[in-house]
């Protein structure tokens, strides 16, 4: 049976999840990560400046049980793009079967990781701030 690959563009994730999802999302992820049911090996990083290009690129693989997602996020920073109208960094999100390594979806990651991003501080607040702290968070987007 051939695989069937959803490509997820930039336009698409913000139609389907709120800010709020994210922040759920990542809180879940962490508290499944801290039972033992997140396996989340340490990124790679893969720089490419000894060879003359400009740029770098992270991969970071990881399996959720709860959600039965297999995935690795793929995030580089390119420094040329922004001469080019492109963001400095890139991402990508490929998802996968875990029990076949079928292809699943590509998914467009600016957008996912700009919200990752943000929600981990957020997170932290949550638990960790007293409850007169005032600070501002975000991208810097």
């Amino acid at each position: 049976m051939a695989e069937k690959v959803m490509y997820i563009g930039e336009s698409t994730a913000p139609k389907f999840l709120t800010v709020e999802d994210v922040i759920r999302r990542v809180e879940d992820t962490w508290r499944w990560y801290g039972e033992g049911t997140v396996i989340m090996p340490s990124k790679v990083t893969l720089d490419m400046a000894p060879l003359g290009v400009k740029g770098w690129v992270n991969s970071m693989p990881s399996y959720v049980q709860a959600t039965g997602h297999a995935g690795i996020k793929w995030v580089g920073g390119y420094a040329d793009n922004p001469s080019h109208g492109l963001p400095y960094i890139r991402a990508k999100v490929f998802l996968a079967d875990p029990r076949n390594g079928d292809l699943r979806a590509v998914v467009s990651g600016d957008w996912i990781s700009d919200m990752r991003t943000g929600a981990q501080p957020t997170i932290a607040c949550k638990y960790l701030a007293a409850a007169t702290d005032v600070r501002r968070q975000g991208t810097g987007k």
